[in-house]
């Protein structure tokens, strides 16, 4: 599976957070990997995102430098984003067929739709309080 890399330039350092201005024709403003998530610095700061050095590079402000975010991570996103609206469809077809007998696919169906949007944002708000913790991280420094 491909990574998804980036490019950049470092604007500031804060310890071992590292805000990079992501380079005017980057994806990760459009990409739809980004399309779910729930990182609110990506999009309240447009264009600028915050990054880990795990591989303990040697960075200076204004230094070209190459990201990546793993496909572990963006798996593990996905996951999580579709597992509760699916669950919720599925608990509220059931519960509609044991709560109303008599009621048909159709009222099965509208039930499970509206436990799946009651699971979707309950995903989006516990997200939006609990956001993800991972940071993409620093590859490699770019020659200059």
């Amino acid at each position: 599976m491909k990574m998804m890399i980036e490019t950049g330039r470092i604007s500031a350092i804060a310890g071992s957070t590292i805000t990079v201005q992501q380079d005017a024709f980057s994806s990760f403003k459009n990409s739809e990997a980004c399309f779910g998530c729930m990182n609110q610095e990506c999009k309240e700061k447009q264009g600028y995102i915050s990054v880990s050095n795990p591989l303990k590079l040697p960075l200076e402000i204004g230094s070209q430098v190459e990201t990546e975010i793993s496909p572990k991570m963006i798996l593990g996103q996905a996951f999580f984003a579709l597992i509760p609206p699916l669950a919720g469809f599925i608990a509220g077809f059931l519960l509609a067929g044991l709560i109303f007998p008599s009621i048909g696919d159709p009222g099965k169906a509208f039930g499970g739709v509206i436990l799946m949007f009651a699971g979707a944002f309950g995903f989006y708000f516990y997200r939006k309080r609990h956001p993800v913790k991972v940071l993409p991280r620093v590859v490699r420094i770019l020659p200059q």
